[in-house]
């Protein structure tokens, strides 16, 4: 009887433990920490936007294979623990493709639903074209690597070097 009595309550826990946690078993999560922490400050705000692609819109292939590209962006790993990217108190409901999700304590995190083949982590943090209405997270503090900046600061001291010489050589070749 007293055993009965301990999986009974061991049941309950368990349920009560599974609401109040939320039920997000249908995502994963992007681990998204060590990369975004530099690159994205989530300063107070507390929330999440998600995306759901509409029974008419397809994802169109072109048959183009991707060139040769000097920078490769890495796909964010994955894990099936969605609740180390949700913050504390909210749950998303299924169905979404691809979710933002931030908070001060957890940052700026990937979520997607588990039959997604994957995302990039800068997908919360840059406005992607593909996902026209998912809100980012709001970045109070946004850097870019080099890599993503238009002209590194070494190919604008070059610049600036070539410009100096030629200016020089003119202005000599003037004087002689």
């Amino acid at each position: 009887m007293f055993y009965k009595c301990v999986y009974i309550i061991i049941y309950i826990v368990f349920v009560l433990n599974r609401l109040a946690l939320g039920d997000n078993s249908t995502y994963k999560c992007g681990i998204c920490a060590k990369e975004n922490a530099k690159l994205c400050q989530i300063e107070q705000s507390i929330g999440y936007s998600c995306f759901k692609r509409s029974s008419t819109e397809t994802v169109k292939d072109t048959g183009k294979k991707p060139g040769k590209k000097k920078y490769i962006h890495e796909k964010a790993p994955m894990t099936n623990e969605a609740r180390e990217c949700i913050p504390h108190g909210i749950h998303i409901d299924p169905g979404f493709e691809i979710c933002c999700a931030w908070s001060p304590h957890t940052g700026c995190n990937l979520v997607l639903d588990k039959q997604h083949k994957g995302e990039f982590c800068s997908t919360c943090r840059i406005q992607n074209s593909l996902y026209k209405d998912l809100e980012i997270c709001p970045c109070s503090y946004v850097s870019r690597s080099g890599s993503e900046q238009l002209i590194s600061i070494d190919l604008k001291i070059l610049i600036g070097m070539t410009i100096g010489f030629y200016i020089v050589q003119k202005i000599t070749n003037l004087l002689n």
